[in-house]
Parts: structure tokens; sequence; C-alpha cells
């Protein structure tokens, strides 16, 4: 079989080529069967482009492992979707990442484990035409992504203080949009000025916040958080229920937010207000998301998490990293 790890060389603040490549090589020389390539991507949009490019091409099972964060990873699977011959898999090494956290205890760093990964389906988002294979969001939450990824470039800032630092600048901002939430073509509708709206599959982003905590990536639903508009004295109280995914049902909140599950969903607003799939930032007045069961190939190692990968996880957040 035909596996390629398609790296970005600047996810995180080591260069996960010069993390991976060692190991790679080894698993590769211990897999003779195996045809293991390296590609190391050239700029934003890159990896997309190159994924689809080889799916267009070669007909036969290939397996892509994106290495670098949510956003080298949001690039891949819309590289690969809609081709039923490619596979993915991941190797966390951003800053941000968020999707692996709904597979827990999986050793994503041992790179032979990755190469007898086993397959399972699992679900995505069709996000306007594009695809979100972890959370959608809109509102604050994405004022505070898009702000993150400028933070983030600075010395000692972690992907959670990152994110932290986005939020109170998009606090700073005029909080709230006036949107039309439709649900499953009508079955509810809601108009109202909404903080912040979440159409997950999986559970995780921000780097810590836990938005979605009924979600599975593979139950053919979409979970749905909404939270209307609040005073900011009470966002700190919100935000620290909210991290641990306490929120859902909880009678502190009742008045304000709203845990839904649907398989369609419509936000319609008078201006365009920001999104962010799986942290990648666009702006639109009318967005569709609908869910896709099934839709990609997924591959994980069947082994337990690795020392390896928790000082690669160390070294990303700028901690030191040694061996």
């Amino acid at each position: 079989m035909r596996h390629i790890f398609v790296i970005n060389p600047v996810a995180g603040k080591m260069d996960p080529a010069q993390l991976l490549t060692p190991p790679i090589k080894a698993a590769a020389a211990d897999h003779p069967e195996e045809e293991v390539e390296i590609y190391i991507t050239k700029g934003r949009g890159d990896a997309e482009d190159y994924v689809r490019g080889i799916c267009e091409e070669y007909v036969d099972p290939v397996r892509f492992y994106a290495c670098g964060g949510d956003g080298t990873l949001n690039e891949v699977v819309n590289g690969l979707a809609g081709f039923s011959q490619a596979e993915l898999g991941f190797i966390p090494c951003g800053s941000g990442n968020d999707f692996v956290k709904n597979f827990p205890d999986r050793d994503l760093f041992n790179i032979s484990a990755q190469l007898e990964g086993k397959v399972r389906p699992i679900d995505l988002l069709k996000v306007n035409g594009r695809y979100s294979i972890n959370i959608t969001n809109i509102g604050l939450d994405s004022d505070a992504a898009d702000y993150m990824t400028r933070f983030k470039r600075l010395p000692l800032v972690s992907g959670k203080m990152a994110y932290n630092l986005g939020l109170v600048a998009s606090v700073c901002m005029p909080i709230g949009h006036d949107m039309k939430i439709t649900l499953d073509d009508g079955r509810e509708v809601m108009e109202d000025r909404f903080m912040l709206a979440v159409a997950a599959n999986g559970q995780f982003y921000g780097g810590h916040f836990r938005c979605a905590p009924l979600a599975q990536v593979d139950d053919g639903i979409i979970d749905v958080c909404l939270v209307r508009k609040m005073s900011r004295l009470r966002i700190p109280s919100l935000l620290s229920i909210y991290e641990s995914g306490q929120h859902v049902d909880n009678p502190k909140l009742a008045d304000v937010m709203s845990y839904h599950k649907c398989r369609k969903m419509l936000i319609e607003s008078g201006k365009p207000i920001s999104l962010a799939l799986d942290g990648e930032i666009d702006h639109s007045n009318h967005i569709e998301i609908e869910l896709l069961p099934d839709s990609i190939r997924c591959s994980l190692p069947n082994r337990q998490s690795s020392d390896f990968g928790r000082r690669v996880a160390q070294a990303q957040k700028g901690d030191n990293f040694g061996g």
C-alpha cells in the first residue's frame, strides 16, 4: 500500500519534518512491503492541492497522514474527500490539535503502528461546499480563532494561551450576531442574537474547550450548541463551565444556552459573519451545514500513547525536546 506523510514544516514551534523524518524512514525500513513517501508542504493550501492531485491520478489504495495541526488536517481532508481509494491518518504536531482528542491513548507518533493502522469510517461535515472533520463554529469563538492565528506566532505562546488571548480580544468587540438558525429543514427554527453557534462532529476545539461533550465522530449526527448574547461580566463564568463540557442541561445556563442534535443546519444573517472550519476562517451570511455519514476512511494505530508523542507535544508548546 502507498503511504504518504504530508508534513507542514511550519506547524507548531518546531519543524515537524525534522521531528518525524527519522522515525518515518526507520519504520519504512522495517516495512519493506509498504511504499512510504514524505511530502513537505510549500504553503497555505498546498496540502489540499497535492492530496487531490494524487487522488485524481492514482486509483489504488493510498493513505495520507496529516502531520501538523488542525489546519493541516483540514486541508488533507478537503483534498481526499470523495475519493473512495483514499484513507486518512494523522500525527498531531501543530500548536492546536483538537480533533485527535476524540481518540485518547492512541499512539499516533508510533510510525510502525501508523503503517499497520486499522481503518474505520467516520463522519464529515459539509459546510458551504467545503468540509470540516471536527468543528464548525460561528461567532465569538470563531473571532477568537481568527485572533488566535496571530497570537500563536508570538514566542512562548502555546495554542491554549493563544486561544485565550483571542477570546479576550474578541470580547472587546461588539458581542453577538442576529441570526436565524434552522435545523433539519424546519424541524426547529430559532431567531435571536447569538454569541456562539457550534456545529460539531468531534467534541473539542480552541485547544481545550469541550464544546460538544455528547458528540461522536461516527454517529451520523451533528451536535449543535447555541449560546445567546449575554453580558460581558457573565462570560468568564460561562467559559469555565463550557471548557469542561458541563454546560449541557446546566441550570445555571438554561436562559442562554441550548444543545441540539440534527443532520442539517442552516444559519442566516443580515450581514457576513465569521465562521471557522476546524480553525480555518471564512465569512458568509448564508451557512449550510450537512452531516455526511461514514464519509472518511480513517486509519488509527492500535497501540497506546508513547513517551515520544508526549515529548513532541511538549516541544510544540515551546518546551525543550530531548532524544
